[in-house]
């Protein structure tokens, strides 16, 4: 039988390998996404908030450091390797135009769970550190 953690772990190797057809299958119908300065609902929403990411760093990946699993619930300590940021990274604040600097970062996510399938996904991280290491600001 699969975990939840099991799950997390295709969604990352996903995401890294940018296979956004299987987010269908990883995620329910109405999933939520809820990240600093962002909540969205839908699996398109889901997919347009990764992609936003892997468009403006085409290095991007994701590397799970460990991961929790409790109640049905999954904490995850993640660091993300960017790469160059090659493109615009659109952001609530709007976009921070592609400056050409190298990016990586670490973030949290807690993840719950309609059986098998993604509901809600929690994303941690300093925002306003996003943009001071771009050299946005």
């Amino acid at each position: 039988m699969r975990t939840h953690t099991d799950v997390i772990a295709e969604y990352y190797a996903a995401f890294n390998r940018r296979d956004q057809e299987v987010y269908a299958r990883l995620f329910t119908k109405d999933c939520e996404l809820v990240a600093p300065g962002v909540q969205v609902t839908g699996i398109d929403a889901m997919r347009s908030f990764d992609q936003a990411w892997s468009s403006a760093f085409s290095e991007a990946r994701i590397e799970s450091l460990r991961m929790m699993e409790s109640e049905g619930a999954v904490l995850s300590g993640n660091w993300f390797h960017g790469g160059t940021h090659t493109q615009p990274l659109q952001t609530p604040a709007g976009a921070i135009p592609a400056l050409g600097r190298s990016f990586a970062a670490p973030y949290c996510a807690t993840f719950e769970f309609d059986g098998e399938r993604i509901k809600t996904q929690r994303i941690v991280f300093d925002a306003d550190y996003v943009p001071a290491a771009l050299g946005a600001r």
